[in-house]
């Protein structure tokens, strides 16, 4: 992960404002999700993933809306892991048609293939209720729509796809 932070690549998108983590919510056309949820600053910073995911639980709770939202999305779209579940109209899971204007957005079997690993120790981290006031004391997220920010971020990742295959 370590590896990852440091990448050049990760770091212009976290500082352009490319890194969202979203939410999609409404269906506003078929294939076309409406976005909620956050722009995620800091990463490498030990304490940020953390402070997003308490973040990213007081929007989707505290907003009827797109708690309910989210709720009709998983149960509607089969969840691949691709872009493609939320716009199918703007993305692709088919790397061969990926050239017909539509950005190659692979699932997540294709992206990640399947390791091996060893299950963690067994243990209950569930000791007392203390962290219940961490949560009650968080401040409101105001909820935002996202869908043209990250319309306009897809169209800017685009622009400098191409460059780069300019150099």
């Amino acid at each position: 992960m370590a590896k990852i932070l440091r990448r050049l690549d990760f770091q212009l998108q976290e500082y352009l404002g490319f890194m969202k983590v979203i939410f999609p919510y409404a269906n506003k056309q078929k294939g076309f999700h409406s976005l909620t949820g956050l722009t995620v600053e800091r990463f490498a910073d030990p304490k940020q993933p953390i402070e997003t995911g308490k973040s990213l639980y007081e929007l989707l709770f505290q907003h009827p809306v797109v708690f309910r939202g989210v709720g009709q999305f998983t149960k509607e779209i089969p969840h691949k892991g691709s872009r493609e579940d939320y716009w199918a109209s703007i993305y692709t899971s088919d790397a061969s048609t990926s050239k017909d204007d539509k950005v190659y957005s692979p699932t997540l079997h294709d992206a990640w293939k399947d390791h091996l690993f060893f299950p963690p120790h067994s243990f209950d981290w569930f000791t007392n209720e203390s962290f219940i006031e961490d949560l009650r004391s968080l401040p409101i997220i105001k909820r935002a729509d996202l869908t043209n920010e990250v319309l306009e971020n897809v169209k800017h990742l685009k622009i400098l796809n191409g460059m780069k295959a300019i150099f």
